[in-house]
């Protein structure tokens, strides 16, 4: 007799150990689904300014590309010594293969900057302005500027 009860005690205890195993995972599967009501309303905040903000991004990238092809009036366009004209940043930087040295050198010399200058008057793009100054021919000059345009986009 004495050998069935402990044999019942150590189920009894078996048992119990799984059930208060089944209950400690229970605990914490109910305490990781539950959510704050303050919690809650601060995420979808959050998810509602994180919203606003991509948007507000993608504005600004469609803005900052519009400016970057966008086309300044005539009386603003950078006319060559040869007569052609640039009318943006874009056809700034696509014409730097086209120009032959003397042209470009005409408007780029070690006292001024032509190009530079424009970018500065017309665009308001001081940082460019600056990095355009700095190039020494017009390979430079034009990877200044296309860096700046993917950088925009």
């Amino acid at each position: 007799m004495a050998r069935k009860a402990k044999t019942a005690v150590k189920s009894a205890e078996k048992k119990t150990t799984e059930l208060i195993k089944t209950a400690k995972k229970t605990t914490k599967k109910a305490a990781k689904t539950r959510v704050h009501p303050e919690k809650k309303i601060a995420s979808k905040t959050e998810k509602n300014e994180t919203v606003k903000k991509t948007s507000m991004a993608k504005k600004q990238n469609k803005t900052t590309s519009k400016k970057i092809y966008e086309e300044t009036t005539p009386e603003k366009y950078f006319v060559l010594c040869d007569g052609r004209s640039i009318k943006n940043l874009k056809e700034l930087a696509l014409m730097m293969d086209e120009i032959e040295d003397h042209i470009f050198h005409h408007h780029v010399t070690h006292d001024r900057h032509d190009f530079s200058q424009w970018v500065y008057d017309v665009f308001k793009e001081t940082d460019l302005a600056e990095q355009m100054r700095q190039a020494s021919n017009r390979k430079d000059t034009q990877f200044v500027v296309f860096r700046h345009l993917v950088r925009k986009i």
